[in-house]
């Protein structure tokens, strides 16, 4: 435990560590980070998103290369290749020496011819731009053409001009495939131009989707960094404010809040701790209140006791004094008894000797009377005592009730009580420990209120016999003249004197011992007083080791 020796400056003497809400600091802490889980799905629900679409965009792309490119340059690629095995199996067809080899060229021309109209069609029938268009359309008419003339050329033949035959055929003919083979030229360019501008399309796209992600996805990760760190700085800065005041509380401030406005669990937590300091607080005062009041009380028991042994010193000294006057009674009374027989001889010695004894009486009776209106002091004050010790009792009552609750309140705060609650049971202990001396000064004060009434009647029965004494020496003063008369008689009263004097000699042994006792009493009772003065300062030490 780490305690600060400091004290409380007043009631306003607080310092308050305020903690404003902030945009997420309202919400629960399951809320944030269902929040944050949820914004990263969102954020790679929307990349995943963002990613199928452009790359369907991209397939798309390579699709339309595919269909706008390469399919027409495969089928460019087929017209001219049926276009030389046509003119092969023609020549072939022409050349042939027996009648089926000539019938086998002719039936594969056919085909090479069915496969040229087949690849023309399914060119044209593309969504073909204006540059693909003219040259297919260009290559169709000289196919065409070189159809119609070569068609011609046999009929020729078959009507045996050669001549026109050989002019068809070696110009025209000619001339018309050169045509058709520069119009699938032009068809490759195109489909070169086409297919160029196709793989840019597909790299736009591909740059395009490729930036457009990266930008979905880093802003999607400042977001998801900007919100992870809203929620950290919500969860870590009362985090550290519940710190700083569990340390200022282990130093023994009570004085430090923590002011948490959060409307979630973290403010819940601000004001369970707030309230567990306040009540701490409250019972720091209210112990240190009862240590003020415990201590000023033990002042009063030790002027009290303090008054007390001098009153039992006094007593003490004026019953000695008494005790000396009765012995000397005692002496004069057997003086006289042993002297009955010669007091006719001696009246006047008698006389002078009664007259002494009628003054010790006389002392006798004041000293009585002073030591019991003593005693009566000392009953008094026996009783201050009482009323004293019964508040003292109170106060530790009171106290160990603090202390008793005080502990509770550490255990209800768990670890951070727990220095408390070592303080609380020493408060407690230090309460129990009041109570077993305030009990011990009531035993004894109840033993000096007993033996203070049995001196005082003592007193009071010394004061009754030096009464008779006084009065025995007032008739033997008044009876010198009859003494002869008297002599048996007044033998008979000294006798009497003599046991009376006895009686009163046992009984100042009695208002000495019981003297002492008051005086040991006393003594006791200014020790229990100075015990209860440092146990006060024992609990008022232990308080203000707190700041509150």
């Amino acid at each position: 435990m780490r305690f600060g020796a400091q004290f409380p400056e007043g009631p306003d003497d607080r310092k308050v560590v305020a903690q404003r809400p902030g945009l997420v600091g309202n919400l629960s802490v399951r809320t944030n980070l269902a929040l944050l889980v949820a914004l990263t799905g969102i954020v790679a629900i929307l990349v995943g998103t963002i990613s199928l679409v452009r790359m369907s965009q991209v397939a798309d792309s390579g699709r339309n290369i595919y269909t706008e490119a390469l399919l027409p340059s495969k089928e460019v690629a087929t017209i001219r290749e049926q276009v030389w095995v046509y003119r092969f199996e023609i020549l072939s067809s022409a050349t042939a020496t027996l009648a089926t080899l000539r019938t086998e060229s002719q039936e594969r021309a056919e085909t090479a011819q069915a496969a040229i109209e087949a690849a023309v069609g399914s060119y044209s029938g593309r969504d073909l731009d204006s540059e693909q268009r003219t040259a297919i359309d260009a290559f169709s008419t000289a196919w065409t053409e070189y159809g119609e003339l070569r068609e011609k050329a046999g009929e020729l033949q078959a009507a045996g001009d050669l001549t026109g035959f050989d002019e068809i055929r070696a110009t025209e003919i000619p001339a018309k495939v050169t045509e058709a083979l520069s119009s699938l030229e032009a068809l490759d360019d195109a489909g070169d131009t086409v297919a160029t501008a196709a793989l840019s399309e597909a790299d736009s796209e591909y740059s395009s989707a490729r930036v457009m992600i990266i930008a979905v996805l880093v802003a999607g990760l400042l977001v998801a960094a900007a919100l992870a760190f809203l929620i950290a700085n919500s969860v870590i800065r009362p985090l550290r404010q519940f710190r700083d005041v569990l340390h200022a509380v282990a130093d023994g401030d009570l004085t430090r809040r923590a002011e948490i406005n959060n409307r979630n669990e973290f403010g819940d937590m601000s004001s369970a701790l707030n309230q567990a300091t306040e009540q701490m607080r409250t019972a720091v005062g209210t112990l240190a209140a009862s240590g003020n009041a415990l201590a000023g009380r033990a002042g009063e028991l030790q002027v009290a006791s303090r008054s007390l042994a001098g009153g039992a010193d006094r007593t003490s000294g004026e019953v000695n004094h008494i005790g000396g006057a009765v012995t000397e009674v005692n002496s004069r009374v057997g003086a006289v008894a042993t002297g009955a027989e010669e007091m006719g001889a001696a009246i006047r010695e008698i006389a002078v000797s009664a007259a002494e004894a009628a003054s010790v009486a006389q002392e006798a009776v004041i000293a009585s009377s002073t030591a019991e209106d003593l005693m009566a002091r000392l009953g008094r004050s026996s009783a201050e005592i009482g009323d004293v010790v019964k508040v003292i009792t109170a106060i530790a009552e009171q106290t160990n009730l603090l202390a008793l609750n005080a502990t509770i309140e550490a255990a209800r705060a768990g670890e951070s009580g727990k220095g408390f609650a070592v303080v609380a049971g020493e408060v407690k202990d230090l309460a129990q420990e009041t109570t077993k001396a305030t009990e011990d000064i009531s035993k004894r004060v109840a033993a000096i209120q007993a033996d203070t009434s049995t001196a005082v009647d003592s007193i009071s029965q010394i004061g009754e016999i030096i009464g008779r004494i006084n009065e025995f020496q007032t008739t033997i003063a008044s009876a010198v003249e009859e003494q002869s008369a008297v002599t048996s008689g007044m033998a008979s009263d000294l006798s009497a004197a003599a046991d009376g004097a006895n009686q009163i000699g046992d009984g100042i042994s009695q208002v000495v011992d019981v003297a002492e006792e008051n005086r040991k009493g006393a003594y006791a009772t200014h020790e229990a007083a100075a015990e209860l003065t440092r146990l006060s300062d024992d609990l008022q030490g232990l308080v203000r080791t707190f700041k509150y």
